[in-house]
This record gives C-alpha cells, sequence and structure tokens, in this order.
C-alpha cells in the first residue's frame, strides 16, 4: 500500500479521486478502462497494484 500513499500526497485537499482496486488475479491494467469515464469529468483516478 506505499504506492497508494505516494498517489494520495498530490490531490489537492478540496478535489475528488476514485481509488480502483482490481480483483484476484488482476493488475491495475484491467481497470483502466474503468477509470476512463470519471478521469474525462474531472476526477483524479488512483488505480491501485498490488499483489493479488
Amino acid at each position: 500500500m506505499e504506492n497508494l500513499t505516494a498517489e494520495l500526497i498530490p490531490i489537492d485537499k478540496d478535489s475528488e479521486a476514485i481509488i480502483l482496486l482490481h480483483g484476484l488475479v488482476r493488475t491495475s491494467r484491467s481497470m483502466n478502462k474503468a477509470g476512463k469515464l470519471p478521469a474525462a469529468y474531472g476526477y483524479k483516478i488512483i488505480n491501485v497494484d498490488y499483489p493479488s
């Protein structure tokens, strides 16, 4: 979860972010498509990769 902490630090206090977590035997790459629409609306997308 160290990479999550590093990504949360640059987010402005008054902004909103969406954290994407992949399922078992997947990687953050499998969540890329899911983050495109909210990113288009201005949300910061944090696509976390972790060993599963």
